[in-house]
């Protein structure tokens, strides 16, 4: 017996950030909406890590100090906690790979990074499979240990989502007095929160993974949502290796199945979710199956020997990839 295996979307099996070798060197930026040299500041960071994507990721978080920032109360847990870890005295103020650099990074920050990006990371970070379906941000972040130092280290893994341009017209009230009107790479969760998850595996080769599924609450555009990954040593506070992905996000179906004696065709409308499978030939298809991108059987029919075509609706799938 023949079985078909529909497959709409390959992309999210190539969907993988990786990186072996080059560091990325990750920019903390802590700020506030309503400092006026915050306004300064924080976009010039920006425009250094906008420009430099193949070595440099930015994070911000918003603080409740000087003044009342909108995106603080949006998130205040994570912010006072990376606050506290890192004992920020004021705002702005910048955190280069955890303990590379503190305080004003703009003078130097042309050196400061290209000096950081030339170390060897200790680390490699995988972010695999990141699918923002919905509201619903799904993925998984593999983090392998390269450097036999690592063993017996306290390292945790650190996983944010950023909403890289989050614009001062979205709020009905204005977050911040300042003079910018966008602010760049807002932290909008940390999975599970900001401690991270404990790095077990830290001997050379040893792997650890985390797996997601978070409900996107409180962000402006969700086309701005990105990932953030990074291995963290909570003794010296050491940033090892980070890695930054943009999810996939599935509208629909998408149809490219082939088989190699091209025994059907298939054809899909995202307007009313049917799809027609049309078989050519000598049909010896019996079974049809349908799967979801994390391969659970979502839909199972037996066919008839003598069918030439056969119509779906999918109008009661879940949004997501199949």
């Amino acid at each position: 017996m023949k079985k078909v295996f529909l497959l709409f979307v390959t992309l999210l099996f190539i969907n993988s950030a990786t990186v072996f070798g080059q560091r990325k060197v990750v920019i903390e930026q802590f700020t506030n909406s309503g400092c006026p040299p915050c306004g300064s500041v924080t976009p010039q960071v920006a425009q250094f890590a906008n420009s430099n994507p193949s070595n440099v990721i930015m994070i911000s978080y918003h603080t409740s100090f000087p003044y009342l920032d909108s995106m603080y109360y949006e998130n205040p847990m994570e912010s006072d906690q990376r606050v506290s870890f890192y004992s920020i005295p004021s705002v702005p103020f910048s955190k280069v790979d955890g303990n590379y650099f503190s305080g004003y990074l703009v003078p130097t920050i042309n050196t400061t990074i290209s000096q950081r990006a030339a170390v060897v990371p200790r680390y490699t970070v995988a972010i695999n499979n990141l699918t923002l379906s919905g509201s619903q941000l799904s993925g998984k972040v593999v983090f392998t240990s390269t450097d036999m130092m690592n063993q017996g280290e306290t390292l945790n893994a650190r996983i944010a989502i950023v909403e890289k341009r989050v614009l001062k017209s979205a709020y009905l009230a204005s977050p911040g007095a300042n003079s910018e009107t966008e602010y760049p790479w807002v932290v909008r969760k940390m999975i599970p929160d900001a401690t991270g998850t404990n790095l077990s595996n830290t001997a050379i080769g040893g792997i650890d993974t985390t797996s997601f599924v978070w409900n996107i609450v409180n962000a402006k555009d969700l086309s701005e949502i990105n990932l953030v990954a990074f291995v963290q040593n909570m003794t010296t506070k050491e940033i090892y290796q980070a890695e930054i992905s943009t999810p996939l996000t599935p509208t629909g179906v998408f149809s490219n199945s082939k088989t190699n004696d091209k025994l059907f065709i298939l054809k899909s409308s995202l307007i009313n979710s049917d799809l027609k499978l049309i078989f050519k030939g000598n049909n010896e298809l019996k079974q049809l199956e349908i799967f979801n991108a994390l391969g659970s059987k979502i839909y199972s029919e037996n066919l008839n020997i003598n069918e030439v075509e056969k119509d779906i609706s999918m109008i009661n799938f879940p949004n997501g990839s199949y």
